[in-house]
């Protein structure tokens, strides 16, 4: 159920808090070590930032993040598949969407690094690059791990469920709304759609209110 669900995001988050601040920690010191060693110029620095970031995926498979992973999903996957019988076949496509899963978040993680540094070495006069740069690593030392770790254990949860779900047979998934809620999700309560259908098709506009009268649109 939803509440199985929800319940092992929040069992296993804090391993995932654990593995991602190792990762974090990890890049940081490795940028760190490489700005004490270069002259710190724009190009410099964006030059050795993409050198560094297109070879991520392996410092990624050496952290702890993909045994914490592989864990967490085991476990989804034992839960929402209970009352299924799968086949080894099945359970062989499980895992390598879990696999898929991990290199996804690899790259998304990267990329948002990359992306993160990159546009403030644009915005930045040179002579603050470094001090501009060190700040935004020690917010990440400080609350990224914490928020992707929640995001990721939330995501990963019901990505899995769902695959889970249609491996078993099933055909047609329905948006709950739990708790509060934003208004999209909130106007998503009761939908239904295909195993195969995304619950907001691409180019599709969303509109929604909030409490106050305010309408937004997401697409």
């Amino acid at each position: 159920t939803g509440d199985d669900i929800r319940a092992l995001a929040r069992k296993y988050q804090p391993l995932l808090l654990d593995a991602i601040k190792g990762l974090v920690s990890a890049e940081v010191k490795d940028i760190q070590g490489a700005m004490r060693q270069l002259n710190i110029k724009s190009t410099g620095l964006s030059f050795w930032l993409d050198e560094y970031y297109d070879g991520f995926e392996q410092r990624f498979q050496r952290s702890t993040i993909p045994q914490a992973m592989r864990s967490f999903a085991d476990a989804v996957i034992d839960k929402t598949g209970l009352i299924y019988d799968l086949t080894p076949e099945q359970k062989a496509e499980l895992q390598l969407f879990t696999n898929d899963y991990m290199a996804g978040y690899s790259e998304r993680h990267s990329q948002s690094s990359r992306m993160q540094l990159r546009s403030l070495i644009l915005q930045e006069e040179t002579d603050n690059i470094a001090e501009i740069v060190l700040k935004r690593l020690e917010e990440w030392q400080e609350s990224r791990a914490l928020k992707e770790s929640t995001n990721e254990a939330t995501r990963l949860a019901n990505a899995l469920a769902r695959e889970t779900w249609i491996q078993g047979g099933v055909t047609l998934f329905q948006w709950r709304t739990v708790g509060p809620s934003c208004p999209f999700c909130n106007k998503l309560d009761g939908k239904i759609v295909g195993s195969e259908q995304p619950f907001l098709q691409l180019g599709e506009v969303l509109y929604a209110e909030d409490g106050n009268g305010n309408v937004s649109s997401l697409k």
